[in-house]
């Protein structure tokens, strides 16, 4: 009955819940990323110079990566060969 920390009513869900917790993977708490991961407010202006473009609500604007305040580990992960690579 205390086997989670959600009480969970159907056993089919049950049955789905152990099988997503057996696996090795990172759970979705793990890898969504909160709000303002970079740093910036969602009301954010940006000069439109620099070296990273970033796709916002108000279109496609550029910053210098030195604008970033949070998430750079993500940035290198994912385009480090790009970002390291441009000068600032």
């Amino acid at each position: 009955m205390n086997e989670y920390d959600t009480f969970i009513r159907n056993n089919t869900a049950v049955d789905i819940v152990k099988k997503v917790l057996s696996q090795s993977e990172k759970m979705m708490d793990k890898v969504v990323s909160p709000v303002s991961l970079f740093g910036f407010n969602t009301n954010a202006n940006f000069s439109g110079e620099g070296d990273v473009d970033i796709r916002y609500s108000g279109g496609l604007q550029k910053c210098n990566k030195s604008d970033i305040r949070g998430g750079k580990e993500i940035l290198d992960k994912l385009f480090g060969k790009e970002l390291n690579s441009k000068k600032n």
